[in-house]
């Protein structure tokens, strides 16, 4: 019969511990590298994008935590309501100075600034919870648009509390 040898059984040990270490932190890493909220938003935005190889980012925010509904804060809405504010003056002017309305550019600008107004309501009034319910991050960016008009806008995406996928998202037109 052998003779239990310590050394032995003090290396085997010691080498199943550090490569069940080294499996457990490689699959962590891995895990984490899948969800990172900035990555998953990038990749949101390029998916409703008309051309999305022509994306250009300008900044990405840091997650940003959002309590219930309410995705965006009052000071966020009012921002958010004055670039659309002067949207708007600015396709005035174009109009008045005799743009045609039916200019690719002047269509994509209204059809734009329509659907940011329409879900800027509809997320106006959702309640307001004292927990935490997921994130939310804003793309700037500037890109064009299938006609051929360059678009700069803010591409904001709402996250679960995981950071695995999108709940909503919403473009704002930037002048």
């Amino acid at each position: 019969m052998k003779k239990f040898d310590v050394k032995s059984a003090l290396i085997t040990f010691c080498s199943c511990a550090l490569l069940f270490g080294l499996i457990y932190f490689v699959d962590y890493n891995a895990r984490q590298q899948r969800y990172k909220p900035e990555k998953i938003a990038v990749e949101s935005l390029k998916s409703v994008m008309e051309v999305p190889n022509s994306l250009r980012m300008k900044s990405i925010s840091k997650p940003i935590p959002v309590y219930g509904r309410k995705y965006i804060t009052d000071s966020e809405l009012t921002e958010m309501l004055g670039k659309i504010e002067k949207v708007s003056e600015l396709m005035m002017q174009k109009m008045d100075g005799g743009v045609d309305y039916n200019s690719p550019e002047v269509q994509d600008l209204m059809t734009r600034q329509i659907a940011a107004s329409a879900m800027l309501r509809s997320m106006n009034d959702a309640p307001l919870s004292k927990s935490q319910t997921g994130w939310k991050i804003k793309l700037s960016y500037s890109s064009k648009s299938k006609r051929g008009v360059e678009q700069n806008a803010e591409y904001w995406a709402i996250m679960d509390k995981d950071c695995r996928y999108i709940i909503n998202s919403f473009e704002v037109p930037v002048i």
